[in-house]
């Protein structure tokens, strides 16, 4: 098709309507897709310099753009097994987690205790060891702020120990 328009443009006095056939033509045959910008430009000028004053938008009405498709690439091997694999640890896990609550781990077969009483039994733990800590902390701040009302040691640890067990 870029040829037959070169030529078009080479040779002005053509017959207008059998370049436009032969054009056609042209497009219809050859395999390459639009024209380059260099081919616009000459037609542009070649234009411009004709006394009829046909314009470049009202021969390129009705056309459109071309867009290359994307080329596709060749999968990898390598990479395609390596996300099967993430994707099987994945499962794994997630079946795991899954069938935890219902199959005992071995903490539960050493105390024959179930799962969740152990859970339940982990969290009074826990609450027993954050109420002493709290004690001990009520302790030591009651007796650091007695300290400057009294230097009396005795009066001090009691005033705080009363503190503690009030709480």
């Amino acid at each position: 098709m870029q040829d037959a328009i070169q030529n078009a443009l080479k040779y002005p006095n053509v017959d207008l309507l059998e370049e436009a056939q032969t054009a056609v033509r042209a497009s219809l045959d050859d395999g390459t897709v639009g024209i380059s910008l260099e081919l616009v430009q000459q037609t542009v000028n070649f234009l411009k310099n004709t006394p009829d004053k046909v314009w470049l938008y009202d021969l390129m009405q009705g056309s459109g753009i071309y867009i290359k498709p994307k080329p596709i690439r060749p999968k990898n091997h390598e990479l395609e097994a390596y996300h099967e694999k993430l994707r099987a640890e994945q499962m794994e896990r997630e079946y795991d987690r899954m069938v935890s609550s219902v199959v005992p781990d071995q903490d539960s077969h050493m105390f024959r205790v179930h799962p969740d009483e152990l859970k339940e039994i982990k969290g009074h733990v826990v609450t027993i060891f954050n109420i002493l800590f709290s004690m001990v902390a009520v302790f030591v701040a009651v007796y650091t702020a007695s300290k400057t009302m009294t230097h009396d040691i005795g009066l001090i640890s009691v005033f705080s120990l009363r503190l503690v067990v009030l709480l």
